[in-house]
């Protein structure tokens, strides 16, 4: 079984990358969908926020817009919200890994966006790093519902340095490129890393805690 995970800034294309990876047929997982499961399934979670910022608490749900402005320039209160998701993360991720084990998945893609800044890069055969130009980023962004330029900024200063996230990914797609671009990337990267197989499981799995 193939481990991959795709990281990189926000608006970069991750989604676009899983999307396509989907439709080649892989196994694919959004840490957008796995966060709006917590927020929507997890009691204790909803504990937790309940008594660390019961302002974002609406009609016995969590408003995450509301949420989300408590946190906006506050890192403590970030940190603090991030310490609830991210191990419930974790953990949901080892559960995916050891099924797909068990039922002989060939391929599991996760996009995960703070992969290299939350230190969970070594568990995957493969890194992915998605970038584009930076107005072309801008743009995507400012596209969705609830967003600013100054949001824009203080998210996009959560991440690491690109040169340091390529440096230590294994491959880097520019989806400013287009659609079939990327898509004609994938392929490329399936098809090289179905090459080079033993090299990857040695260099990536050998202290892999999750299997």
């Amino acid at each position: 079984m193939k481990i991959i995970a795709i990281t990189g800034r926000i608006a970069t294309g991750k989604s676009t990358i899983l999307e396509q990876f989907r439709f080649l047929g892989a196994s694919t997982f959004s840490s957008d969908e796995m966060v709006n499961n917590i927020y929507n399934n997890d009691l204790e979670f909803f504990s937790k926020i309940t008594e660390l910022f019961p302002k974002a608490i609406e009609k016995e749900k969590i408003n995450k817009k509301r949420l989300s402005d408590l946190v906006f320039n506050d890192y403590k209160a970030l940190r603090e919200l991030e310490n609830l998701i991210y191990p419930k993360l974790n953990i949901k991720r080892k559960e995916i890994i050891k099924s797909g084990l068990l039922n002989n998945n060939k391929l599991l893609i996760f996009e995960i966006p703070l992969l290299f800044e939350k230190k969970i890069n070594n568990i995957f055969n493969l890194i992915i790093s998605t970038t584009c130009y930076n107005q072309l980023q801008k743009q995507r962004y400012l596209k969705r519902k609830d967003t600013s330029l100054e949001k824009f900024n203080f998210i996009n200063n959560e991440y690491i340095e690109d040169s340091e996230r390529f440096k230590n990914s294994d491959f880097t797609i520019n989806t400013g490129n287009g659609l079939h671009h990327s898509l004609a990337s994938i392929k490329k990267i399936i098809k090289y890393y179905e090459r080079n197989y033993f090299r990857y499981r040695n260099h990536r799995f050998k202290d892999r805690r999750w299997a």
